[in-house]
């Protein structure tokens, strides 16, 4: 009786010491926090993003269009670029637009937009309504913008489901692009973006995002430079402009850390982060030249190249000089094309 007692003592205390253990485990595991939901993500890119421009989710490889290569992610308010690494793919993004290598974008039509879940909404049709509140009224003053004629102002947003390139329904990614277009005068201006490649990235419910579920995520059509394009081509349609008349680009209201910090790198290096101060008409660069360059080598500039490149069919034309300057606190790019 008493072995046997004793051996009960002993389970029961093998078992205690097993609890124990475990209890002890649970304890020492770091702390998990829920993460946040979609659309808390998509409220703090609004905040921080009126004129984010993410990576293209798409590049041309072999005269075919691929998913890019997906980069660790970076917390938005870091800069992660040098002057001298900005410059040096600014040649190459300057060596690939002269090329005349490389396919023609697919995309052309409003309806292969819808079709990859984007819809328009056009806000205004030729008023003299606009976005900037002024901000650029010098701006328009110098190179005979008309007020008050012209003007499509469209939020193209990806806010409904499609079909993905597996044959999939997709929920949307509810990424936007919106864009301001004048007719009259051949410019667009970038307000408000943000991809649909930085959305699904950055969506930290899955923080073990892999390329094939991102890419699963993306709609075929995604890149800034398609989406406005096709929305430049039909707003010229409906104005019956010609839509190879495209003059002037305005990236607005620039806020991408590497961007501002190579506007202020290459204005000052002495400019602290966020206090580049460059009234218009601010400073005016050749691409060819090592501040051009460095501005080629930003994601706001590639978009433009990508546009060019990728429809020179029609647009036939080339960055012929790169403009920054600021209203406020506010950064702003000016691209001249020839």
């Amino acid at each position: 009786m008493v072995a046997w007692r004793r051996l009960t003592v002993s389970a029961v205390a093998l078992v205690f010491l097993a609890v124990s253990f475990v209890l002890l485990l649970e304890i020492r595991k770091p702390n998990q926090k829920h993460p946040p939901s979609l659309g808390s993500v998509f409220a703090r890119d609004r905040l921080h993003s009126l004129s984010g421009q993410s990576k293209h989710a798409y590049h041309l490889s072999n005269n075919s269009y691929l998913p890019a290569p997906v980069n660790t992610l970076v917390k938005r308010e870091d800069v992660t670029i040098t002057v001298e690494s900005a410059i040096c793919r600014g040649e190459n993004v300057l060596r690939n637009l002269r090329s005349n290598e490389g396919a023609l974008s697919p995309w052309n039509k409003i309806e292969e937009l819808e079709d990859n879940g984007w819809a328009e909404d056009p806000l205004d049709e030729g008023d003299e309504r606009l976005y900037h509140s002024g901000d650029l009224d010098a701006v328009f003053a110098e190179l005979g913008v008309p007020l008050t004629s012209g003007f499509h102002i469209r939020n193209i947003l990806q806010d409904n489901d499609f079909p993905n390139r597996y044959g999939f329904n997709t929920k949307a990614t509810e990424a936007y692009y919106n864009t301001e277009f004048n007719t009259d005068k051949g410019l667009i201006i970038a307000q408000g973006t943000m991809s649909p490649t930085h959305i699904v990235v950055t969506d930290e419910r899955d923080p073990a995002n892999t390329k094939n579920k991102i890419v699963a995520r993306i709609p075929m059509v995604s890149r800034w430079s398609d989406v406005v394009w096709v929305h430049w081509l039909d707003v010229c349609k409906k104005a019956k402009k010609d839509p190879a008349n495209l003059e002037y680009i305005i990236r607005y209201h620039v806020i991408t850390p590497n961007t501002q910090f190579i506007m202020e790198q290459i204005n000052n290096a002495n400019t602290p982060r966020g206090r580049l101060s460059l009234k218009w008409p601010g400073k005016s660069f050749h691409p060819d030249s090592r501040e051009g360059l460095a501005l080629l080598g930003t994601p706001h500039l590639e978009g433009i190249v990508w546009m060019l490149k990728d429809h020179h069919d029609t647009i036939k034309k080339s960055i012929d000089m790169i403009r920054i300057f600021t209203s406020g606190a506010s950064y702003f790019i000016l691209v001249y094309l020839k």
